[in-house]
C-alpha cells in the first residue's frame, strides 16, 4: 500500500536530518519474521523506496513510530530498494 516515511540521518551527537519520501508499505512475510526472530529482531514493516532517495539511514518514522532499519535489499535490475524495519524499544 502507498505511504510516506521519514528517513532519519544522525549528523552528529545533537543534530539529525529528516527527509520525508513516498514508499510502498508491506507486511513482513512469515519467512522474514522467522529469520529475523533467530537474531532477536522483531520486524514490523517492509518499505520499498527509490534507491536514489535512500542514503544508508538507520532510522525511519512511520505513523508516529520510530523504527530501526535492520536490513536492506537492493532489487536486482531495479531502481528500488527494500528497507526492513523493527520497532524501537523504549523510544517512541
Amino acid at each position: 500500500m502507498p505511504g510516506e516515511i521519514t528517513l532519519i540521518e544522525q549528523i552528529n551527537d545533537t543534530k539529525t536530518e529528516k527527509t520525508t519520501i513516498f514508499c510502498e508499505v508491506d507486511s513482513i512475510t512469515q519467512s522474514e519474521f522467522e529469520a529475523a526472530g533467530q537474531k532477536d529482531i522483531k520486524p514490523s514493516y517492509k518499505f520499498t523506496v527509490w534507491s536514489f532517495e535512500y542514503n544508508d539511514q538507520t532510522e525511519v518514522e512511520y505513523n508516529g513510530q520510530r523504527l530501526t532499519i535492520y536490513r536492506t535489499y537492493q532489487r536486482p535490475n531495479e531502481e528500488r530498494i527494500e528497507l526492513y524495519a523493527e520497532k524501537r524499544l523504549g523510544r517512541r
